[in-house]
């Protein structure tokens, strides 16, 4: 869904380093802010800082 291909994963480990759960990042020197990936989540599990939802809609609705 990122255009910069900014969104990783990323692996978390228990103390026997053990997979437990993989998570979705963020690379902030990639990321350009566009608000592409908070528009298409469908858990609405990201937020992007400094802007509220709408605008972030508004933004992606004028291209």
């Amino acid at each position: 869904a990122c255009p910069y291909q900014a969104i990783g994963q990323e692996e978390v480990t228990d103390r026997n380093g053990k997979v437990y759960k993989t998570m979705a990042k963020i690379n902030p020197g990639l990321c350009q802010g566009c608000g592409t990936c908070v528009a298409t989540c469908r858990t609405k599990a990201i937020d992007l800082h400094g802007y509220s939802n709408e605008q972030i809609y508004a933004e992606i609705m004028s291209l």
